[in-house]
């Protein structure tokens, strides 16, 4: 598992720019946010249309929804898709703004305060064909077109 100081270096490590949601100009943040409409469900998992899926593990009570371009802080567990941890931790992001995989973005735009949800993120959402390796060892963290799973609760938005 990566070293808590580490805890966000797996999601801000690689970042899919065609993806970026704000774009920083001479006169602020120019927010220009993307849709990520649902299409389907399977049981219990929803499919939305860039091929990301997720499960709603506990409703949110809070009315307070995420938002693109608005600051969030999540609480995170990723694992591989045999459920082995890679990494957790508290990450404060505003999406569209930091370069975090497309994936994680997308999952989290749209949840209440206090929601949880699973999400599963196929290798074209994350790293795709790219090794993430611990920068402290250099060992393989993340193997290459890695299917990814966050456990995700949203814990506070701005």
């Amino acid at each position: 598992m990566l070293k808590k100081s580490l805890a966000a270096t797996a999601l801000l490590a690689i970042g899919m720019s065609a993806l970026t949601a704000c774009l920083d100009d001479a006169t602020g943040v120019d927010c220009q946010p993307f849709s990520n409409q649902v299409t389907g469900t399977s049981g219990d998992t929803v499919e939305t249309q860039i091929g990301l899926r997720y499960l709603q593990l506990a409703q949110g009570a809070s009315q307070q929804e995420s938002r693109w371009c608005s600051t969030l802080q999540v609480e995170y567990t990723g694992m591989l898709e045999d459920e082995t941890e890679f990494d957790s931790g508290t990450l404060t992001f505003t999406p569209g703004v930091e370069n975090l995989i497309p994936g994680f973005v997308f999952g989290v735009v749209g949840m209440r305060v206090g929601e949880q949800r699973r999400l599963f993120i196929p290798p074209n959402l994350a790293y795709g064909n790219q090794d993430v390796r611990d920068p402290q060892t250099g060992d393989v963290v993340i193997p290459a077109n890695s299917d990814l799973i966050f456990d995700v609760e949203l814990i506070a938005t701005q």
